[in-house]
């Protein structure tokens, strides 16, 4: 603060000193346009050199002014973090205070008055994830710093992953052997056009693997852009595809929560939305009511 009242303070002296210069240069030229031999050479003016001499220190003060409210911007974290078995890792570190806090331009947190930061960041899957940590403050690219972070899956999750992958697998290969064995049933029956069973397996392939709405699979199945199949093929396969719809949404609500750190309310309106996931809101709200369990 005083800093800043001294700086003006000089300021207001040089541009005095430099109008008393610029007042004695415009006698100097005066008399020198009347008669040249009545002044001594400009040289030996002394207004001349104050007035550069102001002129120097002016562009010096309005310089180191301008950015003495720049301050450089704090960031200390680690370089590496490890989950626990669930695989989540809690991120801290310090900052400057009150800067937005973020990984890979997703703001993830903000710091408190002191700098001091903390946020829960969780793992796709095993595997050892790098991350660009940035800090900055209203969007400032001149306040931005960033680093690199790892988070490490811990050993527990490592194994508890493993084991996920196996029933998972499992699971989906039982269900791929029923899904088949339905299939290759219905195609038996001579009644059903050979179109309504490709709409059929298509449509099971959808809910069962892109855990997609009832009304989405029919979009995509009717679609000129998307299956191509006619209005009657693609209401034989949502009238015999087997799926818990309730189930897609869940899964569904769960990618935007952990891949995209969106809100229930968001979750919820893009489950439901006629440009989004078309669920009912009957199946969007089984998801939101169980998605943190």
């Amino acid at each position: 603060m005083y800093f800043v009242q001294i700086l003006m303070a000089l300021t207001l002296g040089l541009f005095v000193l430099l109008a008393v210069s610029i007042y004695f240069g415009v006698k100097y030229y005066q008399a020198y346009r009347k008669d040249k031999s009545s002044v001594s050479p400009i040289y030996k003016q002394w207004w001349l050199y104050t007035g550069v001499i102001s002129l120097l220190f002016m562009f010096a003060s309005l310089g180191s002014g301008s950015t003495e409210n720049v301050k450089p911007t704090k960031l200390t974290v680690n370089e590496t973090f490890v989950t626990n078995d669930k695989g989540v890792a809690t991120i801290s570190g310090k900052t400057s205070p009150d800067y937005d806090v973020n990984i890979d331009n997703l703001k993830q947190t903000a710091a408190d008055s002191d700098g001091n930061f903390s946020f829960e960041y969780k793992l796709k899957d095993a595997n050892k994830k790098s991350l660009r940590l940035e800090v900055e403050k209203n969007f400032d690219s001149k306040t931005k710093k960033s680093k690199t972070i790892y988070v490490k899956p811990s050993d527990s999750f490592i194994a508890a992953e493993s084991s996920s992958v196996a029933a998972s697998t499992s699971q989906s290969a039982v269900k791929a052997s029923q899904s088949s064995q339905a299939t290759a049933e219905s195609s038996e029956k001579a009644s059903t056009p050979v179109e309504y069973t490709s709409a059929l397996i298509k449509a099971t392939s959808y809910a069962k693997m892109m855990h997609m709405s009832k009304q989405g699979i029919y979009d995509q199945l009717t679609s000129s852009a998307g299956e191509g199949f006619s209005v009657d093929a693609a209401q034989y396969a949502i009238d015999h595809v087997k799926a818990d719809w309730n189930a897609n949404a869940l899964a569904k609500a769960k990618d935007y929560q952990n891949q995209m750190a969106m809100s229930p309310a968001a979750i919820q309106e893009q489950l439901t939305s006629s440009a989004g996931e078309k669920f009912t809101p009957e199946e969007a709200q089984y998801a939101i009511n169980n998605l943190n369990k």
